[in-house]
């Protein structure tokens, strides 16, 4: 079964419902962080969350043919990040 992500996939009202929805959570995440005086372990778990929803958005930038191959651009633990904040694609 092939999991690949097409472009068109992309161009969907349902992507473009789930990047409005990431963003949101985005800039929720960001004035939280901002807004709070956290300890440092707080600090770090909405990071990792910023940086979770930063690499799904990332997905439907296409990049390169170029870019495709080299493996620091390949999307690292999205389906992993997408379940830890409530959305699993799966089902």
């Amino acid at each position: 079964m092939n999991h690949e992500l097409r472009p068109n996939d992309f161009r969907s009202e349902t992507w473009k419902r789930l990047t409005n929805a990431l963003e949101a959570e985005l800039e929720r995440l960001r004035e939280s962080n901002d807004a709070q005086s956290l300890g440092v372990t707080d600090t770090a778990v909405i990071r990792g969350q910023i940086k979770a929803v930063k690499n799904i958005l990332a997905l439907g930038q296409q990049p390169s043919a170029s870019d495709r191959s080299r493996p620091e651009n390949f999307p690292v633990g999205t389906l992993v990040e997408l379940q830890e904040l409530g959305l699993d694609p799966l089902n």
